[in-house]
């Protein structure tokens, strides 16, 4: 079911935004309550309506904001403590950005922001281009190519992909007789931006085993998936080391800089 209502986010409030109504939903019990995504598929969402109009193209649209431009940072959820995650709408702050700006390689109705990456390795495996990536803050994990997740299961005796019905199926495991410290780390470039992902942060705490379905069997559990030929997702995981902004004018991926 889909309705139209005021919905206000911090100062920022549209009078008529088609929201939708989800009366059952499964398998995504990490975050409870699940309040919803912002920004995502707008195509063929809502009889009647090609697109459906966003929160932020109704706040451009009414003269609210003065450019459709929108900011993402994520924090890192830590258990116990006030989250600092910041969106922003209608401009960012422009100490918080560097980098070149990333073209859009798909069309706006598309259901992310697609761009292309410059480079991605992990240890001495080395993905050569073109890579196909893309942003994704409604999913927790990080996606890599198909070939990549094999190579790299390939390059450390007994690393497996999870078979299991876990929340990570098919996601990277790592042997017990491995640890954090002997992980390399995910390197992504971004344009001119360089991000390195360390160990630390791609591997699964204990603490989300229980929400995500994982056995505690001793292993290294990832975040790592696969994606595809030649394709990176860049999910909630990465984005909290990366400070992000979207332009729905240009449909460019704006500038961005390591939040870490």
């Amino acid at each position: 079911l889909a309705y139209k209502d005021r919905v206000t986010i911090g100062t920022a409030t549209v009078d008529d935004q088609i929201i939708g109504s989800e009366a059952y939903m499964s398998g995504f019990t990490l975050i409870e309550p699940f309040d919803g995504i912002l920004t995502g598929s707008n195509q063929g969402e809502v009889s009647s309506y090609n697109t459906t109009p966003k929160f932020m193209d109704n706040l451009y649209a009414a003269g609210s904001i003065s450019e459709p431009v929108s900011g993402v940072y994520i924090a890192p959820f830590v258990d116990g403590e006030e989250n600092t995650t910041e969106i922003s709408f209608g401009g960012v702050d422009p100490s918080k950005f560097t980098g070149a700006s990333l073209p859009r390689s798909t069309t706006p109705t598309n259901e992310h922001w697609n761009f292309m990456a410059s480079s991605l390795s992990w240890g001495n495996i080395t993905v050569i281009p073109p890579i196909y990536a893309r942003m994704d803050c409604g999913v927790l994990y990080i996606l890599i190519p198909t070939e990549t997740t094999l190579s790299i299961t390939d390059s450390v005796a007994n690393a497996s992909l999870d078979s299991t019905d876990s929340q990570l199926v098919a996601g990277i495991i790592f042997p017990s007789n491995m640890t954090v410290d002997k992980l390399p780390s995910l390197d992504i470039g971004l344009g001119n931006l360089s991000v390195s992902i360390v160990a630390s942060y791609y591997v699964v705490p204990e603490s989300a085993y229980a929400p995500m379905n994982i056995t505690d069997d001793g292993q290294i559990h990832t975040w790592l998936c696969p994606g595809g030929p030649s394709l990176i997702g860049l999910g909630q995981k990465a984005l909290e080391h990366i400070c992000s902004a979207y332009d729905s004018a240009s449909y460019n991926l704006e500038s961005m800089i390591h939040c870490d």
